[in-house]
């Protein structure tokens, strides 16, 4: 898994649809229908799309909101198409990064009048 970032860590932005996360990659030294390998992301919020044979990227599926959820933790699962087939999975933490798109709010407005007669 490649995140392509400063950080090094799995950074998104809250609030945008098909945005790219990181670059994954999946080896099977196998030949034949051993070494061909299919992934997925168990998270609806995620897919994986295959850019090369066995290279993936993980994008957004749909808005993120990180005043709700700041880290998420998605699983890739991966299956060659051997017999019996074999499979594997890794946890990775996406980290959703901020926008400013909320206003400054009162949380209670206090007005105090004095009429003088």
């Amino acid at each position: 898994v490649n995140a392509w970032t400063e950080s090094g860590q799995l950074e998104v932005m809250e609030n945008e649809v098909r945005s790219f996360v990181a670059h994954v990659s999946v080896t099977d030294e196998d030949t034949g229908l051993s070494g061909m390998v299919r992934c997925q992301v168990t998270d609806s919020r995620f897919t994986l799309e295959e850019m090369y044979r066995k290279r993936y990227k993980i994008v957004t599926t749909t808005m993120l909101d990180r005043e709700k959820e700041d880290l998420i933790k998605v699983n890739i699962q991966y299956q060659d198409q051997g017999i019996p087939s074999l499979s594997d999975s890794l946890q990775i933490t996406i980290h959703v990064l901020d926008q400013n798109d909320n206003p400054p709010i009162f949380l209670k407005i206090k007005i105090c009048i004095i009429i003088i007669h």
